[in-house]
């Protein structure tokens, strides 16, 4: 779907970014716009303000996480505009990303991170010594490095992106990137984090998308390439045509003319072969992450 078609104020907002970040501190800054949906979804919130009575804390988040995920289906099947907050550490958050677009909704990305996990160790620390609810220490470190990895392809899913670094105590959040109208532009001066963890990306991720296309175009004219949907459990079957470090082209088995360009960021880790069927599957689990394939259905015949 395009972003033309996207319907006038039927928006999803996505607040991400790593446990530590400061995302609430943009937050509460965003709810004062007039632009910011009424409607807005925050597991901590429901944690602290609905599921009390719950004395686990583990038990509580996990309820108050639950009952998010089914706020935001409410939402998006309803077609009421929201705004959620989420780490965005596992792919399928990614993949609500393309089941708003699909019912045209426009997806607008405001993450939050820092130049360093450290920082986001010592501020959850903090914040726990404050009464704030705690993250074990593996979770933070895992959790900040997903969520970086994924981030290029959060920023290509999405309408608009916004990317703030929080590093820096006592200042406002500095925008470091933006996105609209499919174009990114970075703020100066751009520091060698960003360099590297971001715009080394992405433009490595822009060169492998251009190779595998190029490269088909020239064994198939008449290819329709598309951008693999991973919302609502999709599966696809087909041959794998060409693969880089960060993607696969699929010919779909459903029609020969049509092929899926797949983001190897929110595939199950896998291997793939050229000239082999496969099954890409992108049925994830109450976690966001994937849900595991038999060995029957995620390998296919040699053709």
């Amino acid at each position: 779907m395009s972003e033309d078609s996207n319907l006038p104020g039927l928006r999803m907002v996505v607040l991400a970014g790593p446990n530590g970040s400061g995302k609430s501190t943009v937050t509460d800054g965003l709810r004062l716009s007039q632009k910011f949906p009424p409607l807005y979804i925050n597991a901590d919130d429901i944690s602290k303000n609905e599921l009390g009575h719950i004395p686990d804390a583990n038990s509580r988040n996990m309820a108050a996480a639950k009952l998010a995920e089914e706020r935001r289906k409410t939402a998006l099947k309803n077609g009421e505009a929201f705004a959620f907050e989420t780490v965005m550490s596992t792919p399928g958050k990614i993949a609500l990303f393309d089941e708003a677009r699909s019912l045209g909704f426009s997806v607008d990305l405001i993450f939050v991170t820092t130049n360093d996990p450290m920082i986001n160790f010592v501020r959850v620390e903090n914040r726990v010594q404050l009464g704030g609810h705690a993250v074990p220490e593996e979770k933070i470190f895992e959790r900040y490095a997903r969520a970086m990895q994924l981030l290029p392809s959060a920023i290509e899913k999405a309408d608009t992106a916004e990317v703030y670094d929080n590093s820096e105590n006592g200042i406002l959040p500095q925008l470091i990137a933006a996105k609209k109208d499919s174009i990114i532009e970075y703020s100066e001066p751009i520091s060698d984090w960003v360099k590297e963890c971001l715009i080394s990306i992405c433009n490595e991720r822009c060169s492998s998308r251009e190779r595998l296309i190029t490269e088909l175009k020239v064994l198939d004219p008449d290819a329709e390439i598309l951008d693999a949907n991973i919302g609502n459990n999709k599966c696809y079957s087909g041959l794998i045509v060409g693969i880089t470090d960060f993607h696969v082209m699929q010919r779909l088995n459903t029609n020969p003319k049509q092929y899926l360009l797949h983001d190897k960021a929110l595939c199950a880790p896998r291997t793939y072969e050229v000239k082999k069927s496969s099954v890409i599957s992108y049925a994830f689990g109450a976690d966001g992450k994937h849900k595991l394939l038999s060995p029957k259905k995620s390998h296919g015949k040699s053709l």
